[in-house]
């Protein structure tokens, strides 16, 4: 039935509009007691008999016509009815009545079908045959009205707030890929929170969504991590760029994460068109973009310029995350960051781990960090200390009177340095809850300074000492279990499965085989040597 009222609708759209032989005497506002104004309402339900006729109708613009439930709204039957918004499925009009009931409703005019209300039916110009619901949208030419009903606003949804794709895997190239996503973005611009992640995206389609998200003026979160496997490093930029040309300007945006796509110092411009200009953003996320000393210095100067413009603007820094780790940075950035750290100055999560940053970078950005005493967390893993870096570093530390969790392990401290920090950490009497020590060369000198210094950690919670040099049962260590169980903390403490600590016996192995991987070492170095020497030879003779 829904296929041919869907052809007869469409046939009828070619056909000029026929003047009515007869026309309701009242002009439509027997609300279908006529003859005419009826129509087929004679094989309606009785609940279709109590109507509502508007007034007037004369406007360009559609009126809206609230009705109660169960009623009828019955539009002016000389005129003719288009029952699509776009192109016009029309019908003879003499005869024609819209109605919306709970029980049955006449649907077009002459031998048109009585249906069922939960049949009703609207014909579309894509040849679509949609369901009436609460929600259809009814409108009349040259007199516009669109149709709502009460029942209809106590049921409308709520705005989408988020869209996400999230970790689909999708393979978007074109505009007609993302095509559902740009018309869902488009028709919610209240949007906060936008997850285009784990999918890969090709420069069109990134352009149509960057597009439709010019008119979020509400935009909060924009996730685009992992979203650019197998594209080359030109369609990044290009993508990366669209994006932040859009969401540069939008005030109400706080969290932006573009992890895990290879940027380098290419992206990493591209990033800093958003970056540069996003006073209002709270959180920044940048793991595993390969950015290199040379990003890592484009995106620290981008911090700076947007601290500028809040400077101008008389503002304080809204930044309170910032997250780069394993990208490589190592010294060549460390400076510029360090200054973008202290330029925003309230910062309270700071994660740089996995950057192969040196001593003397490890020095220069604690000048930085110590600028910060709202910082909550720190995380530096993975990085390099020695006795250098851990003196500047222990310096800042005791600016940080706020400091929850601290991260240094791996970081070759040394035992010298675990006694620096734990010094400075014991005198600023921040509220210390999870300290990783893990891997920093700590020896039995070191945990003794640690015993000694427990009681000004009330707070600790969580203590990692794991692939440290001291004895694991030894003297020391067995001093700081006791003093934990006395404190009854003795569960903070993680398991020591994997010490550096050799035992006297063991010590005096390794020694004995260390000439042996002496011996094998220089016999590589030789053969590669004679390799070298061999090819350059080969290279003299062509």
């Amino acid at each position: 039935m829904g296929n041919s009222l869907n052809k007869s609708s469409k046939s009828q759209a070619k056909q000029p509009v026929q003047t009515p032989k007869e026309s309701c005497k009242d002009s439509g506002k027997c609300a279908g007691k006529c003859k005419v104004g009826r129509g087929n309402m004679d094989e309606a339900s009785p609940s279709q008999a109590s109507t509502t006729v508007p007034e007037s109708v004369q406007t360009d613009k559609p009126v809206v016509v609230e009705t109660l439930k169960k009623e009828v709204v019955v539009l002016p039957a000389d005129e003719v009815v288009v029952v699509s918004t776009d192109e016009t499925a029309v019908m003879p009009a003499d005869k024609t009545v819209l109605g919306a009931a709970d029980e049955t409703a006449v649907i077009s005019a002459d031998e048109a079908p009585v249906l069922p209300a939960d049949e009703m039916v609207v014909v579309t110009t894509d040849d679509a045959v949609i369901p009436v619901t609460s929600e259809t949208i009814v409108v009349a030419t040259d007199e516009p009205v669109v149709i709502t009903t009460n029942e209809s606003k106590d049921s409308s949804a709520p705005a989408l707030q988020e869209l996400s794709i999230a970790n689909q895997k999708l393979k978007l190239n074109s505009a007609d890929d993302v095509a559902e996503y740009v018309a869902t973005i488009k028709a919610n611009p209240g949007l906060k929170t936008v997850k285009l992640n784990g999918n890969t995206l090709g420069v069109d389609a990134s352009k149509a969504l960057a597009e439709a998200l010019a008119g979020c003026d509400s935009i909060e979160e924009f996730y685009l991590n992992d979203c650019f496997t197998g594209r080359m490093k030109e369609e990044v930029h290009v993508a990366v760029e669209a994006f932040g040309q859009v969401l540069k300007n939008k005030s109400t945006l706080r969290v932006v994460d573009y992890s895990d796509n290879a940027f380098g110092p290419v992206g990493a411009k591209a990033a800093a068109v958003l970056l540069s200009e996003a006073t209002g953003l709270q959180e920044l996320i940048l793991n595993n973009n390969g950015l290199g000393p040379e990003g890592g210095k484009i995106i620290a100067q981008s911090l700076l310029n947007c601290q500028k413009l809040n400077i101008d603007a008389g503002k304080q820094s809204s930044l309170r995350r910032v997250e780069i780790g394993r990208n490589r940075l190592e010294n060549g950035s460390s400076a510029l960051m360090g200054e973008a750290f202290k330029s925003h100055g309230l910062l309270k999560e700071i994660a740089l781990p996995q950057n192969g940053i040196r001593p003397e970078g490890i020095a220069e950005l604690s000048n930085g960090i110590a600028a910060n005493p709202t910082l909550i967390q720190l995380n530096l893993q993975d990085n390099t200390f020695t006795s250098t870096g851990s003196q500047a570093f222990a310096r800042a530390l005791k600016q940080l009177k706020s400091l929850k969790v601290l991260n240094i392990g791996d970081c070759l401290l040394g035992s010298d340095g675990c006694e620096m920090v734990i010094t400075s950490l014991a005198s600023s009497q921040c509220p210390i809850e999870l300290l990783n020590l893990q891997y920093n060369e700590m020896d039995e000198q070191g945990l003794e300074h640690l015993t000694k210094n427990l009681h000004e950690f009330t707070s600790l919670k969580v203590l990692m000492l794991n692939g440290n040099c001291f004895n694991p049962t030894g003297t020391a260590a067995d001093a700081l279990k006791e003093a934990l169980q006395t404190e009854q903390r003795a569960d903070i403490l993680d398991n020591w499965s994997d010490m550096e600590f050799y035992s006297e016996d063991e010590e005096s192995d390794a020694e004995t085989q260390e000439p042996l991987d002496d011996d094998n070492e220089d016999d590589d170095e030789k053969e590669d040597l004679a390799d070298e020497i061999a090819r350059m030879n080969i290279a003299k003779t062509d």
